[in-house]
């Protein structure tokens, strides 16, 4: 009877052993999950592309009324798009198990990534056109700044992770032309 229990203490033992070693560590954790923002930033350059060559078509004509309506509707449309793929980036490593030690941190950074981008929706939607004069100007900067700001704290939460792409500001593109 006792080699019966010692016999189970020791399968209990190592089963418990074997689990804890199956955890997730933080280096496999960023292994998966970097790829995903890797491919979500490689789909935000793709949606940029129309927004670009909406840029390069309008520098001739930057006074005209219909240039700026032409490159509003194509920022909005390429905004919508990034919205989207970051939302959906989000998901996919929201389905990732994090290393145990790193699950609450995770979940802190994944909820500031959402809000970011309901921050980002309002300033783009509402924020980006300044009202006349000087005091809808500086609402205008107090709101960029705000986000830029913003971008870093969620930037800084995950800073110590080995990140080479979840860690990158993605929503910056750059108009060569």
């Amino acid at each position: 009877m006792k080699l019966i229990a010692s016999a189970i203490v020791a399968i209990a033992l190592a089963v418990g052993a074997a689990s804890a070693s199956a955890d997730t560590t933080r280096a496999e954790w960023v292994a998966q999950v970097d790829p995903v923002c890797q491919n979500g930033q490689a789909q935000e350059v793709v949606a940029a592309q129309p927004l670009q060559a909406t840029v390069r078509r309008t520098k001739k004509h930057r006074d005209s009324r219909k240039s700026s309506q032409q490159l509003a509707r194509a920022f909005t449309k390429y905004f919508q798009q990034y919205a989207a793929i970051e939302r959906a980036v989000d998901a996919q490593i929201a389905t990732i198990p994090p290393a145990p030690d790193d699950a609450s941190l995770v979940q802190v950074w994944l909820r500031a990534r959402g809000e970011l981008l309901d921050l980002e929706g309002q300033f783009f939607t509402s924020g980006f056109k300044p009202k006349k004069g000087l005091k809808g100007l500086g609402q205008f900067f107090d709101s960029l700044f705000q986000l830029a700001g913003r971008e870093q704290e969620v930037v800084d939460l995950v800073r110590d992770f080995g990140f080479r792409y979840c860690n990158q500001t993605s929503g910056e593109v750059q108009f060569i032309g």
